[in-house]
């Protein structure tokens, strides 16, 4: 995980004593701060709680490759590159994104019997092994980011689905409901798939991210997070591409989130320009189909340009 700025331990604890007694603007203040860094910091907070909630219930122990307590600052930021890695795939464990093949992780990973209320994934990707040095090597895998959502929904409480709705769909007025999956087990979202929207509701979340995520001078995601998630942080192939934050960073600039069965989101905020794309492919993925997509979008700038 890139980071943008970190706090000694002693002006950690200065920040989480004054945000009890003061308001944002003055422990900013008092510490000669920027507003944005202090919201950060207590957003982290926030982050860091949850996730020692979610792993000294014993969900994720697995894969965490340091120790998780006691939580002193610097076992802090380990954790914080642990999810660094949930989310730019490269935690290193051992993992098969065949859709083709039907004995594959991605194809297996929600087949066993529920133990108790844990998620099918957790229960799947706890015998996994690594197989590469943690942050070395990059490999899709949808099992990282059914982990990013159970992590999401133990630090705030509240479901993909609830979180969704209050941060981005009723503030930016989508115009339909959309409906996400949930696990049969645990009855959580799932993070890796399942979310269902209009094709003009989707169009909106690239009109989001085109505006940086501001809506009415408010910012839903922070400069930093945006920077990374949409830079080309791990590349993937010989064109140039390849990955940031859960999405797909192309050499030209523009990045994308894509589904398999012809899904794509596609955004260009040097055109301002956004592409939706919802399918239902014969195939997981298609190099004939997805070549034809791509000629699409390249005929799609020509009338632009």
């Amino acid at each position: 995980m890139t980071r943008t700025g970190c706090s000694t331990p002693e002006e950690a604890d200065a920040i989480d004593y004054l945000s009890e007694k003061y308001s944002t603007t003055e422990v900013a203040k008092r510490l000669g701060r920027s507003n944005n860094f202090i919201r950060q910091r207590l957003k982290l907070a926030e982050l860091i709680e949850g996730f020692k909630v979610f792993v000294h219930n014993g969900d994720m122990t697995f894969s965490l490759g340091v120790d998780v307590a006691p939580f002193a600052s610097e076992e802090q930021q380990m954790m914080l590159e642990t999810i660094g890695r949930r989310l730019t795939m490269t935690s290193g464990i051992a993992w098969n994104e065949d859709y083709e093949d039907p004995n594959s992780d991605v194809a297996q990973m929600y087949q066993s019997p529920c133990e108790n209320n844990e998620s099918h994934i957790l229960t799947y990707m706890k015998p996994l092994k690594f197989e590469h040095q943690p942050g070395t090597h990059w490999n899709y895998s949808t099992g990282e980011t059914d982990l990013v959502g159970i992590l999401i929904q133990k630090a705030t409480g509240k479901s993909l689905a609830d979180y969704l709705s209050e941060k981005i769909w009723q503030p930016w007025g989508m115009e339909n409901c959309a409906y996400w999956l949930a696990d049969e087990c645990s009855n959580l979202n799932m993070g890796g798939s399942g979310l269902s929207a209009s094709l003009r509701d989707y169009a909106r979340l690239g009109t989001l991210m085109l505006n940086s995520g501001k809506h009415e001078d408010e910012s839903i995601f922070s400069e930093e997070w945006l920077d990374d998630a949409t830079s080309l942080l791990y590349e993937t192939n010989d064109q140039g591409g390849g990955y940031g934050y859960l999405w797909w960073r192309f050499k030209n600039g523009s990045y994308a989130a894509v589904g398999v069965f012809g899904q794509m989101l596609y955004i260009d905020p040097h055109k301002d320009l956004v592409i939706v794309q919802i399918a239902a492919w014969p195939k997981a993925s298609s190099d004939n189909l997805t070549g034809g997509r791509q000629a699409f979008i390249e005929a799609v700038h020509r009338v632009i340009d």
